[in-house]
């Protein structure tokens, strides 16, 4: 641990959707997530954190918007016959983003308007996988949207625009469209921001991808283990896994970390930290439901005999608020209690060998100079259901008394409009509210002050991060009628599904 304060000038990130703010079901609320939270607790001004604030228009679906905007047309008590033209209205919604980022000023090749710089301090990309790090370039984004089938054309019903995990790519990596930075990934934007100003703090969390679309998918494709590149998007005509070897990801990951040393070569800021996310199990999302007989298993982060606590897992899983017997009679619509604690073992040997590869850079580097942040496990101690409603996580002094009282289940209101349940995900069930974000913050400021890159009197200001949660600060009274409905339930399903795409 370091004693001494470090400069905490520069921060970078490179990350996926939560570290680019992605919440309830769309790209993206930046201004909101906790790397931006945790430059504003290192006082560093926005001149020096660079971020992108998205417009209105999202490319995915925002659902908190869409909520609000049946609410407001149709109220809290909405009737069968509603649903049609609430349908109508959701299609309309979503046609003007499609229009916006298709053939609109958020086109791909438009410069990003009123944003003056060149790049952005937060390369997170939702849907970013290990390797996309140093793969994904604005020019092979700009390909794989001439090579989408449904490329530019007008989509009819719940459809959004195409490719939006590469038109996303394309806005953070080259929000000026230049034809100068064709070539730049986030690692070299990385290399480039490290030389031309120097890098004090970079927080690399990346991985999480790697396993997700098992939860989209409901089912496991996995790398063939031969310790090589494996669903690289450079090679359209790869197969669609969803979930990487531990070989796989221990090459991949293996790479990102030397890719990144050598784009710290020649950094202006010598003494640099990097703080390396873990990868949260994605089975714990609420966005999966279980079912049937419940199923406690020996905590399977650690040695077999060794566990002091038990996990709760459950014989299937579904999609919230999917009937359940509904799911069982297709098996596309649910996952076995197996490949649930199979992905979870997966994403523990991740970890391991993430702790494995910073524990040999740093002996290489004779210099603690990778600090990993534990989210994985804070998250896992955090579950509603994976710990039988006895969760272990101690939150932050300004968020204990809370009421009602946070918690990891999906979002729930009352008829009266009065929050039940959640807090800590947002309505698509995967991605953190903006207190959610605000915890992450905090656990990663904890590491900076641990490692002396912030003053010990840094704060998480947590009364902006309580008032910029909506959720939270006014709650969609209407969703205690949606949920029980199933034409609703069925669009939700329809959007999350999508977010995996």
């Amino acid at each position: 641990m370091s004693t001494g304060l470090r400069s905490v000038g520069k921060l970078f990130t490179i990350g996926d959707s939560i570290s680019q703010g992605f919440r309830s079901g769309c790209t993206a609320y930046t201004e909101n997530c906790y790397s931006t939270y945790l430059a504003r607790a290192l006082k560093v001004s926005e001149r020096n954190y660079r971020f992108l604030r998205w417009p209105e228009e999202k490319l995915k679906f925002d659902l908190e918007r869409i909520f609000r905007l049946i609410q407001t047309r149709y109220g809290t008590d909405i009737n069968g016959l509603e649903w049609v033209r609430i349908f109508f209205d959701i299609s309309s919604f979503l046609d003007k983003a499609e229009d916006f980022y298709e053939r609109g000023g958020g086109a791909v090749g438009r410069p990003i308007q009123g944003y003056p710089h060149d790049f952005t301090d937060n390369c997170a990309v939702e849907g970013m996988r290990v390797a996309d790090a140093w793969e994904v370039t604005p020019s092979l984004c700009e390909e794989r949207i001439r090579q989408d089938p449904s490329g530019l054309s007008n989509n009819k019903g719940l459809a959004v625009a195409s490719s939006p995990f590469y038109r996303a790519a394309h806005r953070v990596l080259n929000p000026q469209a230049s034809n100068k930075y064709q070539e730049y990934s986030a690692i070299r934007w990385l290399q480039h921001v490290a030389e031309s100003e120097g890098v004090d703090n970079l927080i690399l969390w990346l991985g999480a991808n790697n396993a997700l679309g098992t939860i989209f998918d409901l089912r496991v494709k996995m790398t063939p283990g031969s310790s090589a590149s494996h669903g690289s998007r450079k090679n359209p005509q790869s197969p669609d896994y969803n979930l990487w070897h531990p070989k796989d990801f221990e090459h991949d990951y293996k790479l990102l970390l030397e890719k990144v040393i050598a784009a710290l070569k020649n950094n202006k800021t010598t003494n640099w930290k990097i703080y390396v996310g873990t990868v949260p199990l994605v089975t714990i999302a609420p966005m999966l439901e279980g079912f049937g007989e419940a199923r406690l298993v020996d905590d399977p982060r650690v040695s077999l005999g060794q566990a002091v606590k038990q996990f709760r897992y459950y014989e299937y899983y579904k999609y919230y608020g999917v009937n359940e017997s509904t799911a069982i009679r297709d098996e596309r619509k649910f996952m076995r209690f197996r490949d649930a604690l199979f992905i979870d073992k997966v994403i523990i040997e991740y970890n391991k060998t993430i702790r494995a590869l910073v524990a040999k850079k740093n002996s290489e580097l004779h210099r603690d100079a990778f600090v990993v942040v534990d989210i994985a496990n804070v998250l896992s101690d955090m579950a509603w259901k994976r710990n039988s409603g006895m969760p272990s996580y101690v939150y932050p002094q300004e968020l204990q008394w809370m009421y009602p009282p946070l918690n990891t289940k999906f979002y729930r209101v009352s008829a009266d409009g009065g929050v039940t349940d959640g807090g800590i995900f947002s309505l698509d069930g995967i991605h953190p509210t903006v207190i959610g974000q605000g915890i992450i913050a905090s656990e990663f400021l904890k590491a900076f002050r641990e490692n002396g890159s912030a003053p010990s009197g840094a704060s998480i200001d947590w009364d902006r991060v309580i008032n910029e949660d909506s959720l939270r600060q006014s709650p969609i009274a209407v969703l205690h009628d949606i949920v029980e409905v199933d034409q609703a339930i069925d669009f939700v399903v329809q959007a999350v599904s999508l977010l995996g795409k």
